[in-house]
């Protein structure tokens, strides 16, 4: 008896993912076809979350009806409580993996791509460092942020979970005990007692399994031990131009899932097409020198300033966020500024227009 004990809470966690996942997957409408000129439609499953009951709307700086509300709160169970372990060790693992990366506590801490389409939320703390891992599959959207927020009374840790709910193709997340949305694109709470408040975000890196284990031998794995594993349904959805739902204004300047790195400072924004990375470049922003690596098997940001916000994300995705984002293209004299109207770019036009944004400086590293 004292076995089945310790067992139950751990049957009952992989139960509840097993449930969750399956209706997440029998969800996913791979089959949407991306048409700029279909008018746009709010989509709510039978058992998607209701907003006004379950969160704070409370300020809600996004318009209530652009919000696909798909799943319910937390049907995706995000990570809570969770040990770690050495990463030499978790056998687990699948070939061909991505590992997600982030240095908490004075750590180097992993999670596993394939876990993390079924989790999409990892609440971590070393020591007194917490930190949020965050993936949303349908953008392949990587963010990494503190989890400190400062609060009435002072700096208080957010516990971040899923709301069952997309706004622009993209994962809102919400704070688990004042239930205030916020989005994973853009870092920033949309609604309740912290809106407008922009989360501190730390450096994006995503490795291949191999890579991860050969440039950090001492790094450690969120465990996953006695978890499921499941096949990866998103490989046929990654090389398609399908969406799962409706989307406003998006940008066909570059094909819609080409995979970079975004950056976002509090005035401009960019994209780095993954193919414009020749191992290593230097992206010039207001803030500061946003250095990004990319090679087989790595796509970093080796470093930016305090603040900085940088993801890793399907292109489609970061321009439905920030439209008016710049594209850095290395081969080209000019960086081309995103025209949501257009399949062309500004760089292609006969009489461009002054962008809105001025153009970065980009270097490559010596």
């Amino acid at each position: 008896m004292p076995h089945l004990y310790r067992t139950l809470p751990l049957l009952l966690v992989c139960a509840f993912t097993l449930v969750g996942c399956g209706k997440k997957a029998e969800r996913l409408n791979w089959e949407r076809q991306l048409d700029k000129e279909e008018e746009f439609t709010r989509i709510h499953y039978s058992g998607g979350v209701f907003l006004e009951d379950e969160y704070n709307l409370d300020g809600l700086a996004i318009p209530i009806e652009d919000i696909h509300t798909l799943l319910g709160r937390d049907e995706v169970p995000p990570i809570t409580e969770t040990e770690l372990v050495p990463a030499s060790e978790a056998d687990w693992v699948p070939e061909g993996d991505r590992i997600a990366v982030a240095r908490i506590g004075g750590k180097v801490v992993g999670t596993s791509f394939r876990v993390m389409y079924y989790r999409e939320i990892a609440n971590l703390t070393v020591g007194d460092d917490h930190v949020a891992i965050t993936y949303c599959p349908l953008c392949d959207s990587v963010a990494v942020f503190s989890r400190v927020v400062q609060g009435e009374e002072g700096p208080r840790v957010v516990e971040f979970g899923t709301s069952g709910a997309l706004y622009n193709h993209n994962l809102l997340m919400y704070d688990r005990e004042e239930l205030g949305l916020w989005t994973q694109m853009n870092l920033t709470a949309v609604s309740g007692a912290h809106v407008g408040t922009k989360l501190s975000p730390r450096p994006v890196e995503v490795l291949s399994h191999e890579e991860f284990l050969s440039q950090y031998p001492d790094a450690l794995l969120v465990s996953f031990s006695g978890e499921p594993i499941f096949e990866d349904e998103y490989a046929q959805y990654f090389t398609s131009d399908n969406l799962m739902v409706p989307v406003r204004e998006y940008s066909d300047a570059l094909p819609i899932k080409t995979l970079g790195i975004g950056i976002a400072t509090d005035e401009k924004a960019w994209f780095v097409p993954r193919d414009e990375i020749t191992d290593s470049m230097t992206v010039e922003t207001d803030a500061g020198a946003v250095e990004i690596e990319s090679r087989e098997g790595v796509l970093r940001v080796v470093s930016a300033p305090e603040g900085v916000r940088t993801l890793q994300a399907f292109f489609y995705a970061w321009s439905l966020t920030f439209p008016e984002s710049e594209i850095v293209q290395v081969d080209t004299p000019e960086v081309a500024s995103i025209d949501p109207e257009s399949d062309k770019t500004e760089s292609d036009k006969t009489e461009p227009e002054t962008p809105a944004i001025s153009e970065p400086k980009v270097s490559e590293a010596e």
